[in-house]
This record gives structure tokens, sequence and C-alpha cells, in this order.
């Protein structure tokens, strides 16, 4: 067995740096952009380069995870602002659209369908928010969010006390598949959770669109029979 080191470093494509963050509450915490791993050229050829290579393996893993957790905190921060605003609109020209009939007596010059105008300006607003699905894909963004940090922080913890267990000697082939066996499962954790709320968003995105289509194939429909 060769005593000499081999060089497993990771191939760093992107370099580390602090980005700000988006989210006012979390201005103070640093945000890091995580390197990206080569793990198409490893070595197997002893128990030290093994090691080094797993470990490699497992930075790599880690870092699809961190990154598509950080995919969904960004939109969802974006998502939540544009939910908010259209949400308060609505209730603020709907509320608007109902007062404009008490109005009208101490305030002549208001247009007598103004209400409606504002009314139906509120549904619109409503409307777009169910069929963008902004509200629905914050909250879908959250849970997702969440779930991710769930599995990558049991995933590290699982992962150090293995490390811990080892008391630092290279992984013998039966651990060195257990090893693969951890990261496979957190990888396909990762994935699932990623597949299911594109399951969700395209399920609910043709929902939107069948009550559309039914909507405006109601109102034709009551055009032609007038």
């Amino acid at each position: 067995m060769s005593s000499k080191k081999p060089d497993m470093e990771p191939t760093e494509l992107v370099e580390p740096e602090t980005l700000p963050s988006t989210n006012p509450q979390t201005q103070s915490i640093p945000i890091r952009a995580s390197p990206t791993y080569d793990i198409s050229d490893l070595k197997w050829t002893d128990m030290e380069s093994s090691a080094a290579s797993v470990k490699i393996i497992h930075k790599h893993v880690l870092k699809k995870a961190r990154d598509a957790g950080g995919w969904y905190q960004s939109k969802k921060n974006s998502r939540k602002r544009i939910s908010k605003l259209l949400q308060l609109t609505a209730l603020l020209t709907g509320v608007a659209g109902g007062l404009v009939p008490l109005l009208q007596p101490l305030w002549t010059e208001l247009p007598s369908n103004l209400g409606y105008v504002l009314i139906g300006l509120s549904a619109a607003l409503l409307f777009a928010n169910r069929f963008l699905g902004i509200s629905s894909g914050w909250i879908r963004f959250v849970q997702t969010e969440l779930l991710i940090q769930k599995a990558t922080e049991s995933f590290e913890i699982e992962w150090a006390q293995t490390m811990a267990s080892m008391n630092g000697r290279p992984a013998n082939p039966v651990q060195l598949s257990q090893l693969f066996d951890k990261l496979k499962h957190f990888a396909t954790d990762i994935n699932q959770l990623v597949e299911q709320e594109t399951n969700a968003w395209a399920a609910q995105f043709d929902q939107d669109l069948e009550l559309v289509e039914k909507s405006f194939k109601g109102r034709s429909t009551g055009s032609l029979r007038k």
C-alpha cells in the first residue's frame, strides 16, 4: 500500500463568495456560494484513495441538496412579496367598490359604474393569483425548503456519527458500501422532494387551466343562448 497521499482535492469551478441575503430578517447571515466538485475521475486503488473519493462524493451530494434548498429559498421570497401585494390590492379594491354606492349621494361626481369596475378588478386580481399559482407556489416552496433542510440536517448528523465511529481510520469495503448507501438514499430523498413539488405544480396548473376553459365555455354558451 502506498504511503503517499493521493491528490484527490476537489476541482473548484466556482469560487466561494459571500452573497447578500434577499430576506430583510436574515441580512446579517452571509450566504456562501458552494464550490463545484468533479466526480468524473475518482481513484479507488486503495483504502486511502477510496476514502478521499467518498469524501468528494459526499461534498458533491451535499452541495446539490443545498443548491436545491437555496433555489426554493430565493423563489419563496419573491412569491411571498407578490402574493401579499396581490391579496392586499384585491382587498382594498373590493372594499372600495363596495363603498362606492354609499359615497355617491355625498359625492355626485363619482361614476355610477365605478363600484362594479373596482369589484371586477378585485376579482381579476384574485383570479390571477390563483391561475398563476403565486400564493400556492409560495406555500409549496416554503414546505419543500423546510423538508430539504430537515433531510439535509438529518443526513449530516448521521454522516458525522458514522465518521466518528471509524475513529479517523479509512473505511474498509463494508464501511464503504454503507457510506454509499447513505449517499444514495440522501440524494434520492432530495430528488423525490423536488419531484413531488414539481408534480404538485403541474397538477395545480392543469386544474386551474381546466377551470378557465370551463368558465369561458360557460360564458360562450350563455352568449349564444341570448
